[in-house]
């Protein structure tokens, strides 16, 4: 998941939500949707490189700099998953507003895609599938090809109807862009499906975590209890176990 301090300075600047440390709030919200949907996770910088990573996850970063977009599409052409968005790639580098696309014209001319609005989440929910959501932040509603798949749509308002969520193939890769900040839940099933979480059931406070060997091989999987009280964890097909209090479970591979 990408995290800059340009962004930060942004959002102090410009704020998107009158919360105080917007930012770093959000941030540390979807690094906690991460951990609950069983996913190993690293925060990178958009300098970091991004050889060995299957998912990118790029949320909150308004500018998208020429030199990773080049390198953002290698990775997508390559075999890389890149969830775009919400709030990002909707400024230049110099922090203002595009003037031929909403997110810049090379970038919706690569993605296929088109911004046709942008409008406050008052009124509007996400529909889907996968069951409905809240929307937040605000609502950027697309208009794509027929090729493209559509993850979402919007329900209520003046963009009832509109695609939300989206995905396009690009090589060997995709993207996937989010037009608005789901729910926790809605997003956290939408990120183990696309970067393939364990199928893991527990009760609410317990965490889970992979743990990789130097090869990049899943080795094992550690649930941890972080609540006072007993709760139950269950892993696939195996039967439900329960976790004392600050207890911990450790699953070998």
């Amino acid at each position: 998941m990408h995290f800059s301090v340009p962004s930060l300075w942004i959002f102090e600047a410009t704020p998107a939500s009158s919360a105080w440390g917007f930012y770093d709030r959000t941030l540390a919200e979807m690094h906690r949707t991460l951990l609950r949907a069983r996913l190993a996770r690293d925060v990178i910088h958009p300098e970091a490189q991004l050889e060995g990573y299957r998912v990118l996850f790029t949320p909150l970063m308004p500018v998208i700099s020429d030199e990773l977009l080049l390198k953002i599409r290698k990775f997508v052409e390559l075999g890389g998953i890149w969830i775009l968005g919400p709030l990002s790639a909707y400024r230049t580098e110099e922090a203002t507003a595009h003037v031929d696309a909403a997110y810049g014209g090379e970038l919706e001319k690569w993605l296929g895609v088109h911004v046709r609005h942008r409008v406050p989440v008052g009124g509007v929910r996400l529909i889907s599938g996968r069951g409905d959501s809240a929307c937040r932040l605000w609502c950027d509603a697309y208009v794509s090809a027929a090729t493209h798949g559509v993850l979402a749509r919007y329900g209520g308002g003046a963009i009832d109807g509109m695609t939300a969520v989206l995905e396009r193939e690009i090589g060997q890769g995709k993207v996937v862009l989010l037009g608005t900040l789901p729910g926790p839940d809605w997003l956290g099933h939408l990120l183990s499906e696309l970067a393939g979480g364990a199928q893991w059931e527990s009760d609410a406070g317990v965490d889970i975590v992979q743990r990789l060997d130097s090869q990049g091989h899943t080795r094992a999987w550690v649930a941890v209890n972080t609540t006072s009280a007993p709760r139950k964890v269950k892993l696939e097909a195996a039967d439900s176990t329960t976790l004392g209090p600050y207890g911990v479970l450790i699953h070998r591979v």
